[in-house]
């Protein structure tokens, strides 16, 4: 009979701390040998060791080399599986195992060995958490809010509109007639921090780090229009105008415009990345950039180079660009400079490269995790150091 969850948590836990009687860690040997983990399974053992790490001393050199040798010895080689969204699964039981004792999971891609290794990352001096839930909102008369130290209930009235905040989140609520002149707020998420809100028109609006979203404090007019920069998920709620007609909802981001009239999707457009990108999970947008217009079905996303170029791209891997949404970075053969822009937005760090890298990353760190243990689990390919010094990371050969 195949184990519950419960009970393949309970041997897990017992083989990563050497607890596994011999019936135990033949069952437990089993079990990874002939049967995919789920995906929930792993990130809710995930986060138990990553809370666990800050109560327990860690493992020891001697027992984590231990440890390794005997996944090694005892698993067969894994196979390659494909990444898909909503169906994570383990490739490599040795790899998976040994990052779950330091709150991290890691997955195999083709060609590619992951090696467990010495980690100078452990002998940083100072801990960095992820980020939080802060953000800073400016209001039409220039005046701002700080939103992790307000407190929750009303903080201000915008014409006819009420802003409220709920823990971390931001609601706008009409308490009258739409009309008058426009005012426009402002919303920014410094690095190492993230925010949600709800616009009066009910679409849905989450910020990742170093994030911006200006936008009317009422829809009056024939359209919804904002303005955002770095990265947000938006769910538009679908509003019918007068004539019948849905009223359309536009995203400005850099030199694009997002036009949707109902739907779910996410825009990365930092200015320091290369590419612009917008990824649609349901309904249809048209990205237009210039005279460029491009239509995007579910699963397809639109890239905008920094030269202007456009390009859609066709069954993506939505997991990826959703990531921080659903709590864990997902690098999927990522470059260092990918990594690092990620890290250093989350953790509100600065990054120096002492040496340059044409390693390719595939992990899937939990984004409640300390940064120290990040990268513990990326200088497991053995090519790549990190050292810490205050709030900057060195890359280190």
């Amino acid at each position: 009979m195949r184990p519950d969850e419960d009970y393949k948590r309970t041997l897990l836990r017992l083989y990563l701390e050497n607890g596994c009687t011999p019936e135990q860690l033949e069952e437990v040997m089993e079990w990874l040998r002939t049967n995919d983990a789920d995906r929930v399974l792993l990130a809710q053992m995930r986060e138990d060791f990553a809370s666990s790490l800050d109560a327990s001393p860690a493992m020891s050199e001697e027992q984590s080399i231990r440890l390794r040798k005997e996944i090694l010895q005892k698993i067969s080689p894994a196979p390659v599986l494909g990444i898909r969204p909503r169906k994570w699964m383990m490739a490599a039981a040795a790899a998976v195992l040994v990052c779950l004792a330091t709150g991290i999971m890691y997955y195999a891609v083709p060609r590619k060995t992951v090696i467990p290794v010495a980690s100078s990352a452990s002998e940083m001096a100072a801990e960095i958490g992820p980020a939080v839930n802060k953000a800073v909102l400016t209001l039409a008369d220039g005046s701002t809010v700080t939103l992790d130290d307000a407190q929750n209930g009303t903080l201000a009235q915008q014409g006819n509109t009420q802003i409220v905040k709920l823990g971390a989140k931001l609601n706008y609520k009409n308490t009258g007639n739409a009309g008058g002149m426009l005012l426009y707020n402002t919303i920014v998420t410094p690095r190492g921090s993230q925010y949600q809100l709800e616009l009066p028109d009910g679409t849905k609006v989450w910020l990742n780090a170093s994030s911006s979203l200006k936008f009317p404090t009422a829809f009056n007019g024939d359209e919804r229009r904002v303005e955002m920069t770095g990265e947000g998920y938006f769910e538009v709620a679908s509003i019918k105008m007068k004539n019948g007609l849905k009223k359309p909802f536009i995203v400005k981001a850099g030199s694009a415009e997002v036009k949707v009239l109902g739907t779910h999707f996410n825009i990365m457009a930092y200015q320091d990345e290369p590419i612009a990108k917008t990824t649609l999970l349901e309904g249809a947008v048209r990205v237009v950039n210039g005279k460029d217009s491009v239509v995007l079905s579910p699963g397809q996303q639109s890239q905008l180079t920094k030269e202007g170029n456009m390009r859609v791209v066709s069954n993506v891997n939505t997991g990826e660009d959703l990531a921080w949404m659903n709590g864990y970075f997902l690098f999927e053969d990522a470059d260092i400079g990918t990594v690092m822009r990620q890290l250093s937005r989350w953790y509100d760090v600065d990054v120096v490269y002492q040496y340059k890298t044409n390693e390719r990353f595939n992990a899937q760190p939990s984004r409640s995790a300390k940064l120290s243990n990040v990268l513990k689990a990326l200088e497991m390919t053995g090519k790549i150091h990190f050292t810490v010094e205050g709030k900057t990371i060195q890359v280190m050969p």
